[in-house]
């Protein structure tokens, strides 16, 4: 069962890509460049989202294990 705050983290990020997605295809649409373009700009959101999900918890979590005073609290030897 999900809980409600997994819940909460996944509605939001679905919006943000319906709202990324959106922006794309009015924006291609405006600027009439047909679908070639909404294909390339849809493309490179989802890469860039893609990066923000994966790549940026393996970006601090790497930083974090490199700086000491990152890491939290620990515990006395």
């Amino acid at each position: 069962m999900i809980r409600q705050e997994q819940r909460e983290w996944i509605q939001g990020h679905l919006e943000e890509i319906v709202t990324a997605v959106l922006t794309a295809f009015f924006t291609a649409l405006m600027f009439r460049v047909g679908l070639g373009m909404l294909f390339s700009i849809v493309t490179g959101l989802a890469l860039a989202y893609g990066i923000r999900l994966i790549a940026m918890r393996r970006v601090v979590a790497s930083i974090r294990r490199r700086i000491p005073w990152l890491r939290g609290p620990t515990s006395p030897a």
